[in-house]
């Protein structure tokens, strides 16, 4: 396996992709894919296991999906496999990132790839990503290094560019939407699931699966009654309402949404 270093968003999003023995097999990463509309050939997604496989069991063990799931959070923008049309774009990419031209990417210059966004990684964030994938370690990133790190650079750039808790964020943050008071509507209820049924509705750690699990407007909400035994109808109902998609279906402000709350409590 990888090295650790994982979020416990990570964990989460891990626990429910693997099987009960704490594994991903190819069957399950081809799952995962399945979720964010990205099907694949059964060969790429073989291939694309054994790229992340770093003890060659066959499986990907926790720590080895850290890396796995920067490429996999990234995949809207990028591919499984990289193609030769494919890496001469990432080769323009590395160029135009590379300032002095010396065919590597040192600290600062990664961090460039960040200075146009409204929030910045630590340097300690940078550093992390970049060992990861400094595979001779001289503490640069060359083309074919960059090639493997350029699905989690942007998916590290994705999370700097939204603002706010993953989970909590209703969708037309993710769709870069007006927002308005329907919006806490929406966090509230995603903090009313949480509480009673332990998990969020949506399980997500990046802008990407954000996006193509909250964001998309076709992927309803889980429903609580096939999560909590006995749940009370109501009190489900109310919670499905502030979790609505369509912002016009939520209730319109807290205060409303407080006054049917405290006429289902009355019926409890």
């Amino acid at each position: 396996g990888g090295e650790g270093g994982g979020s416990p968003h990570l964990a989460a999003i891990f626990d429910s992709l693997s099987g009960s023995d704490g594994l991903m097999c190819a069957g399950d990463v081809e799952e995962a894919l399945k979720a964010i509309d990205l099907p694949a050939r059964r060969h790429e997604v073989e291939a694309f296991v054994e790229r992340y496989d770093v003890d060659k069991d066959g499986f990907i063990d926790e720590s080895e999906f850290v890396g796995m799931f920067g490429h996999l959070a990234s995949l809207p923008y990028t591919s499984l496999s990289v193609d030769d049309g494919q890496r001469a774009h990432l080769r323009e990419i590395f160029e135009s990132l590379d300032q002095d031209g010396d065919g590597f990417l040192c600290l600062n210059e990664v961090r460039g790839a960040f200075e146009q966004l409204h929030r910045q990684p630590s340097e300690e964030q940078v550093r992390w990503l970049m060992h990861k994938y400094d595979a001779d370690l001289d503490g640069r990133i060359g083309a074919d290094e960059f090639e493997l790190m350029y699905g989690e650079l942007v998916a590290l750039q994705d999370a700097m560019n939204l603002q706010g808790t993953h989970g909590y964020m209703p969708p037309e943050q993710y769709n870069e939407m007006a927002m308005s008071p329907a919006s806490d509507v929406w966090s509230l209820g995603a903090t009313l699931f949480r509480v009673v049924s332990g998990q969020l509705p949506f399980t997500v750690s990046g802008g990407t699966w954000g996006k193509a699990l909250v964001g998309d407007m076709s992927v309803e909400a889980p429903k609580l009654k096939h999560i909590v035994w006995n749940m009370n109808p109501l009190f489900e109902a109310l919670v499905a309402r502030a979790l609505a998609k369509d912002v016009e279906e939520r209730f319109q402000s807290a205060e409303h949404m407080r006054a049917e709350l405290e006429a289902v409590y009355v019926k409890l």
